[in-house]
């Protein structure tokens, strides 16, 4: 009974922790454009800085930006999100149906756990005699697998009087891309359709293409960023509260790229993770979009892993002296605290169901599991040691299945604690009553 108890409890308080609210603190956002007068056919730059009343940066923030003309009707928004520096920055171009006159930019900053904060900034369009011309390609990056080819809008712009066509070529592509431009002389304002080739050997890693376009004496450049690395989102979670940008999403999210993906161990535990986690998570998201109920029920699920992670993303931040070894110390309290609190009354459930009765893990395999979870250890150090990213995979989901296994065989170590002293009070009588029992033999 005091077991069961005990079990409720924890259950209860975990499930109830993330729910506390708490005070909310206050953001400051700053930010400037480029320049405060522009012409027709520019782009407007805009840089913005998001800080605490410490003056500490606010990550992952969202970022709403807006901007309207002399009469308030708006002309660009954005949502982004503050970068690990709480830096944020957005750029738009000023199209020739544009009026001359004072523009807005309203920017509003969200997060959970901050107030929202407002910012209002202006900046001004004006006459020019120039003659020039601008480049723009949206968007800006893209992920992609080898092979692949991905299709941009080049945009260019007159800035003034200027009337000549502009000739576009891939002034820097690094091996393994072909670029083609369609067409690839343009007579602005108008666009040209750029198609980037990949090849099926391209290497994993990011790249910069750079694009110019001359006319008239002129050169101007933009430059795209491709990538070969998988996008991974939180499909189930995202299903669950209904949007990417839902502040249990952002935190689920922040603490995989801010605590697990900082380390060698963490990369290679998550591609592991992710051959399991998209095995079956694109079936359940789209079922929980389908059922309301099952949604709401996920909610409620979720709440105590939100308040594990909460609690492990502090613990790490304590320890963080080594980002491997505070990795893998919060994969550990992670893992025993989802295999208390989500496996242990599954384990518990299915002994009542079967045995009629309580049935913990024995000692031998309480010492089993600790034995794995150690030679978890070893191969993650090693792996990590000698950069063998196939033996921290093995290693790393070793560790987190066993560490998930002695969260629900924890129970047994309590019994086993809180029994040791009536053991060793038992083994103390045994002992007197075999001392007596000699002395009493030798007397006679």
């Amino acid at each position: 009974m005091k077991y069961r108890k005990l079990l409720v409890t924890f259950f209860l308080i975990m499930t109830v922790l993330p729910s506390v609210g708490l005070s909310q603190s206050k953001m400051e956002v700053t930010m400037e454009t480029d320049k405060q007068s522009y012409i027709i056919g520019e782009i407007v730059y805009l840089f913005g800085l998001l800080t605490d009343s410490s003056n500490e940066p606010v990550k992952n923030a969202m970022i709403s930006i807006q901007v309207v003309n002399p009469t308030e009707e708006i002309i660009h928004i954005e949502l982004i999100y503050s970068d690990s520096n709480g830096e944020f920055q957005d750029s738009f171009m000023l199209t020739p149906s544009l009026d001359f006159g004072i523009y807005n930019i309203y920017i509003t900053a969200s997060k959970a756990g901050y107030e929202d904060t407002i910012l209002t900034k202006e900046f001004s369009i004006i006459e020019s005699e120039l003659s020039d011309f601008s480049i723009s390609i949206e968007p800006k990056t893209q992920k992609f697998n080898p092979g692949d080819t991905l299709i941009f809008t080049v945009n260019i712009q007159t800035i003034g009087n200027f009337s000549s066509v502009v000739s576009l070529i891939a002034s820097e592509s690094p091996e393994h891309f072909t670029v083609i431009f369609s067409p690839n002389v343009v007579t602005p304002p108008n666009t040209s359709t750029m198609r980037i080739i990949t090849l099926d050997n391209t290497p994993e890693g990011s790249y910069n293409i750079q694009i110019s376009g001359n006319g008239d004496a002129i050169t101007h450049n933009d430059i795209v960023t491709i990538s070969n690395v998988p996008a991974s989102g939180c499909l189930i979670a995202t299903a669950t509260y209904g949007s990417e940008v839902a502040s249990e999403v952002q935190f689920l999210r922040e603490y995989r790229d801010d605590i697990v993906m900082k380390t060698f161990s963490g990369r290679e535990f998550m591609k592991v993770f992710n051959m399991w986690y998209y095995s079956f998570s694109p079936k359940v998201a789209d079922f929980e979009r389908r059922y309301e109920p099952i949604r709401i029920v996920a909610q409620y699920a979720l709440y105590p892993l939100l308040g594990i992670l909460q609690i492990t993303m502090k613990f790490h931040y304590l320890i963080d002296f080594n980002h491997e070894i505070a990795t893998i110390t919060a994969g550990f309290v992670t893992s025993s605290l989802i295999g208390i609190v989500y496996l242990s009354p599954l384990y518990y459930l299915s002994c009542l169901c079967v045995c009629k009765r309580y049935r913990f893990p024995s000692v031998n395999v309480l010492r089993a599991i600790i034995l794995l979870v150690l030679l978890g250890l070893i191969e993650i150090a090693i792996g990590v040691l000698y950069q063998i990213p196939t033996l921290v995979r093995l290693g790393t989901s070793q560790f987190v299945i066993s560490s998930l296994a002695w969260g629900v065989s924890i129970m047994k170590l309590y019994e086993v604690i809180s029994n040791y002293p009536l053991r060793l009070r038992a083994l103390i009588l045994k002992k007197q009553k075999t001392f007596y029992s000699r002395m009493s033999n030798s007397k006679l």
